[in-house]
């Protein structure tokens, strides 16, 4: 009998296809008949779940014109994919197979019930290449998108002309949803109306699916999910329409969109703010190499044009070297103003994110709740953290001295004063740019590792964690070279030549990542599966369109990138004195690269969009890279170009350079931090802004605990004469 329910089992499911749209799933709106919505939430019975589900899977055949003026529109914004589950082809029993396949099988189901029972809607697709593959495509109506966005408290763009105070909230680009005031927010899609813009729809949807059920949520932990296998992935369809426009409004154009201004709010609207904010950082960035780029320029022609400029350079590196500190902190003073407009015009001021909850991956004891009576919570010891932290930490650090010897190693024919010709000198910085890559990509693979084994319980201490490692070795591996170069070595000249062949070597890798691969991939893809697939394509229409979507590159997150132009800071901000012509080809590069992540965004797979102020963890490590930026220029200066700066001073001895270096980075010190003084964080229309927040929260709390809720719109001295005459 276990055999029999076990064939059965595994046998391939046998599911009713359905009629393809000619236009994309996610911006037809499907109709769908008002009766079917009449269903009791509350009930357990299996033929009213089944009734939901044949529902929600048909066609939506329309028998009269009055159910076509009944119907409502579904916004289909969420695919999950379900694999069928396969038999295990070890040495384990049939009984323990059939009870695993039986438990993946149970809880897919379980989540499809929780989908109808929450509101939502979905339909199926049976990919056309592999028939144990479902598509599960989730969407909701407007009516429903409308009440969670308002209790979710997000923020929209308001129409065009907006008067100050005529929504009775503060002024600006975006602000907090209500249901009875749509009419002042921008429209997304004429056909139903709709003020949510994709990536708010995709959040919202995401939203109901991770919140409890006694909110109306589907409870559903997706992370979890994933991991355990229940489901195989799960990622936002893509907008043809809008990703058309972006693409020819952003990717497209290459004027003033990307050297001055990205279309940020736009890429907000498709992506959420997470990106949003990367591509806002990475333009102001660009445009901030501008100055230094032309002087960097100036700068090189002259120290090599000219034998005169030499007895002079001791001067000039001084000037230079006190110009790079102090760019590089009003560099990160004006990201701090440009991100704070940017979440005052997104009416971010007062978001706080919601309690986080437990990884997956997080394990633990369980034991009572210190804080919630009667309830129960996930314990891991904090001592044992601190074992993990260690042991982690000190393979990272393992693995930075083996980086670190790696270098030293590939240029000890330089460092030992070796003879070498010009090619040759530039062939070991070139042969050390491909180690540090190799060696980054190494320990990339290992830090996921070590960072799982420290078992996290947050996702945001995950990240955080993470981002440390990361850099810290990047740094190791990037720099030691140089640092050795320039304060053991102490040739002027050697560094030159190394800083030049390590950052090309890097643009030139990276860039080859990012666009010589995908081309390539993507003409082996059309040379070997065109014309078999082209049958496939025209028959299946929209599963074949989500098929493609599938098969897409996964971006992950943002920090690979982050990471990428934090190290590109150092190299133009710590050795630029060096060589001040780098600043130039990072500003190259920097304009090349906005391109490539727009359109890599664009053919991947889409990611779901986080709410996010800001650029996260990666402020910390600016603010670390102002400081080295200061020690390092000034040893330099005092060190390293000795005989330049000899000839300024008169006295090269140790210790008369010792004082001067202690001296120039004193003074750059009490330069940067006047700066960070005299510059503000917040522009005054931010403090503005904040202020009126805070104002207005003090008055709602007041009107609460008074019981009298005075209108919006009505001036605080009216408000007193009502409750004056109320009292009469």
């Amino acid at each position: 009998m276990a055999d029999e329910e076990y064939q059965k089992l595994i046998e391939k499911p046998k599911y009713t296809k359905l009629n393809e749209p000619n236009e994309p799933i996610n911006l037809v709106q499907i109709q769908e008949d008002d009766n079917d919505s009449d269903f009791s939430l509350e009930s357990n019975s299996d033929k009213e779940k089944q009734k939901k589900r044949e529902i929600s899977k048909s066609d939506f055949e329309m028998n009269s014109d009055q159910d076509r003026e009944d119907l409502k529109h579904i916004f289909y914004e969420v695919v999950m994919i379900f694999d069928e589950p396969k038999e295990d082809q070890g040495k384990c029993k049939k009984k323990k197979a059939l009870s695993s396949i039986q438990k993946i099988k149970k809880k897919q189901q379980i989540i499809l019930d929780k989908i109808l029972e929450a509101g939502l809607k979905y339909r199926e697709k049976i990919s056309p290449s592999n028939a144990n593959r479902r598509f599960v495509v989730i969407g909701t109506t407007i009516e429903k998108l409308e009440e969670w966005g308002e209790k979710l408290e997000v923020k929209l763009r308001l129409s065009s002309g907006m008067d100050e105070g005529e929504t009775g909230h503060i002024r600006c680009q975006y602000t907090e949803f209500f249901r009875d005031q749509k009419e002042h927010f921008d429209e997304y899609v004429e056909d139903p109306p709709c003020v949510f813009p994709s990536a708010t729809r995709q959040f919202i949807l995401t939203e109901i699916l991770k919140a409890k059920r006694g909110e109306g949520g589907c409870k559903i932990n997706i992370t979890k999910s994933l991991h355990s296998g229940v489901i195989t992935a799960y990622f936002g369809l893509h907008d043809h329409q809008e990703r058309n426009i972006l693409y020819s409004q952003w990717t497209q154009k290459f004027g003033d969109r990307v050297m001055f201004r990205q279309p940020t709010d736009k890429i907000r609207d498709y992506f959420g703010e997470n990106i949003a904010y990367y591509f806002s950082y990475l333009s102001l960035y660009s445009r901030w190499l501008i100055v230094p780029s032309i002087i960097g320029i100036i700068l090189t022609i002259l120290k090599y044009s000219s034998s005169s400029i030499e007895n002079k350079f001791g001067y000039i590196s001084l000037i230079y070297c006190l110009f790079n500190a102090l760019w590089v902190t009003l560099f990160i003073e004006y990201w701090k103003r440009d991100s704070m407009t940017i979440a005052s015009n997104w009416d971010l001021l007062d978001y706080k994110a919601s309690k986080e909850s437990d990884r997956p991956q997080f394990k633990g004891e369980l034991r009572p709740s210190p804080i919630i009576p009667n309830s129960q919570e996930l314990y891991y010891p904090s001592w044992k953290r601190k074992i993990k932290y260690l042991l982690s930490y000190s393979i990272s650090f393992g693995m930075m001295a083996f980086a670190a010897f790696c270098s030293i190693r590939i240029n000890w024919d330089k460092l030992t004063g070796k003879k070498q010709s010009t090619g040759k000198k530039y062939g070991t910085g070139i042969a050390t740019g491909v180690v540090i890559f190799v060696l980054d990509f190494i320990y990339r693979k290992l830090v996921d590792k070590l960072n799982d084994y420290e078992n996290h319980q947050t996702e945001t201490s995950y990240q955080n964690s993470l981002i440390i490692k990361i850099f810290m070795f990047q740094f190791v591996n990037s720099f030691s070279s140089l640092f050795v170069i320039a304060f053991v070595k102490r040739d002027g000249k050697m560094l030159d030549s190394q800083l030049l062949s390590l950052l090309i070597t890097r643009l030139v890798i990276q860039n080859g990542q990012e666009i010589f691969i995908p081309w390539l991939k993507g003409k082996l893809k059309m040379c070997c599966g065109s014309s078999s697939n082209a049958t496939t394509s025209a028959m299946q229409g929209e599963t074949e369109r989500i098929e493609t979507q599938t098969k897409q590159p996964v971006y992950e997150n943002t920090i690979d990138d982050y990471s990428e132009l934090m190290l590109q800071l150092g190299y133009i901000s710590l050795f630029s004195v060096s060589m001040p012509v780098v600043v130039a080809l990072a500003y190259i590069n920097n304009l090349v690269e906005l391109k490539v992540d727009s359109k890599k965004l664009l053919v991947m797979q889409r990611p779901i969009p986080r709410i996010s102020i800001g650029i996260g963890s990666w402020s910390d490590v600016l603010s670390a890279v102002s400081i080295l930026v200061v020690a390092c220029n000034a040893a330099l200066i005092t060190f390293t170009y000795s005989d330049s700066f000899g000839n300024m001073i008169g006295d090269v001895s140790l210790s008369t350079r010792l004082w001067w270096f202690i001296g120039i980075e004193h003074i750059i010190f009490f330069f940067k931090f006047a700066l960070q003084t005299v510059v503000p964080d917040e522009t005054e229309e931010v403090k503005i802004a904040q202020a009126k927040l805070e104002y207005e929260r003090e008055k709602y709390a007041l009107e609460k605990q008074k019981g009298v809720f005075v209108d919006d719109f009505v001036d605080s001295d009216l408000a007193e004469e009502n409750q004056l005459k109320k009292r009469k």
